[in-house]
């Protein structure tokens, strides 16, 4: 199923909902999550977009005391990479879910540097969505 739990989170200027570890009882029609404060939770099933004209990616730009860079609205078997200016290639992964998150690490774990950086979603269809991203570490 891909229902799970989220929480809404809040900083300052933005908000949005952020996927809680939950697991799903389909036997007894059941969510789990252990939640580690009182918030606002939500029950949400989310589903692939038909095409990547809803993408988003926020928080934009990226402070350091976040949790991370996330995808949205994705399509099914797309792949996302993100590139420095200079065109290398920083981290690549391949979209399982609708939502995805980018730690804001290289590919060999690293954090990445202040700087601007290139995002490229690409779906299967051969369509693209192109956009640029801040990291203010």
């Amino acid at each position: 199923s891909s229902l799970s739990i989220y929480h809404l989170v809040v900083t300052g200027t933005d908000a949005f909902w952020n996927k809680v570890y939950s697991w799903v009882d389909p036997i007894n029609k059941v969510v789990y999550a252990a939640v580690p404060h009182f918030s606002f939770y939500q029950l949400m099933g989310l589903g692939f977009e038909p095409t990547l004209e809803k993408a988003l990616v926020y928080p934009n730009p990226y402070y350091a005391n976040g949790d991370g860079i996330y995808f949205d609205k994705l399509t099914e078997n797309s792949t996302i990479q993100i590139f420095t200016i200079a065109g290398e290639l920083v981290w690549e992964t391949r979209v399982n879910s609708s939502r995805m998150s980018w730690d804001v690490c290289n590919s060999a774990g690293e954090k990445v540097a202040s700087g601007i950086y290139i995002y490229l979603i690409k779906n299967p269809a051969g369509k693209n969505k192109v956009g640029k991203l801040g990291v203010i570490r």
